[in-house]
């Protein structure tokens, strides 16, 4: 397991944590975007890029955990595109001391990583963030329904929702419900791309993942990147048989290999 050192962080009303390599300056800042719902903490794909020299920080969206206002489709995009203004003032401390984290000489959100439904949220972020240069895209749901391509989602998103508004009422403080509903109904895709800058895609889906169906995902992730992140983006997507939805069993030894050859 990689030695990890946590810190706690509210900048802006928004909250999270971050996590860096004790030993060693990070190289540059990774952007954690959880799930729906998500749980804090350094778990497999943090601690697979802390051991890839980065700093990575751990979002809390708008209206979940700490971080203030109300958790919508809208707001929280815009909240992981400000916390990322945040990071580039290199001004970012510690809740406890108030010491300066330290992130690194120029501290810049170059990649930008999701799990799940962190993927929606992060990857419309990632095409408003132009320092992000690669997005990591695991059990990556991306959209619903079929329009304007089928997104290979099996997940019921407002069963989803109906459970997270029973299971967590002080985590996820909901805003706009018809927003989500509208989202989950497949008939909110498409936030705006235009001028998106060229973004390296890596996704990893699990061919055991009952969220989706594997077999479209593959073949229709071309489409479905254009579609999020504009026709200069550069997609590849990995296939891992045997593997569920959780991000331990997607980041295999030759997953992690083959995201390190496409890193720079």
């Amino acid at each position: 397991m990689q030695l990890v050192k946590r810190y706690s962080y509210r900048q802006g009303g928004l909250a999270g944590e971050v996590f860096l390599d004790p030993d060693r300056v990070p190289e540059t800042v990774a952007l954690f975007c959880f799930g729906f719902p998500g749980n804090m903490g350094a778990n497999a794909t943090v601690q697979f890029l802390v051991s890839l020299g980065h700093a990575v920080v751990v979002h809390q969206y708008s209206g979940t955990y700490d971080s203030d206002g109300v958790f919508a489709p809208d707001s929280a995009i815009s909240s992981v595109v400000e916390l990322a203004q945040h990071v580039a003032t290199g001004n970012f401390n510690e809740v406890k001391k108030g010491k300066r984290i330290p992130l690194g000489e120029h501290p810049t959100v170059k990649i930008l990583a999701g799990h799940s439904f962190g993927c929606f949220l992060g990857g419309r972020a990632a095409t408003r963030i132009r320092s992000v240069e690669t997005v990591l895209l695991l059990a990556p749901i991306l959209g619903y329904g079929h329009s304007p391509v089928n997104y290979g989602v099996l997940e019921d998103g407002i069963a989803q929702l109906e459970y997270v508004q029973r299971a967590r009422p002080h985590t996820y403080r909901f805003g706009d419900l018809d927003a989500w509903r509208l989202l989950f109904r497949g008939e909110r895709n498409i936030w705006d791309n235009a001028g998106t800058p060229s973004k390296r895609l890596l996704a990893v889906v699990g061919q055991n993942d009952p969220d989706f169906d594997s077999h479209i995902i593959v073949s229709e992730f071309p489409a479905i990147a254009r579609s999020v992140f504009g026709s200069a983006s550069i997609p590849s997507i990995q296939s891992v048989s045997e593997a569920g939805h959780g991000d331990s069993e997607l980041l295999t030894d030759e997953v992690r290999e083959w995201i390190r050859t496409k890193l720079p």
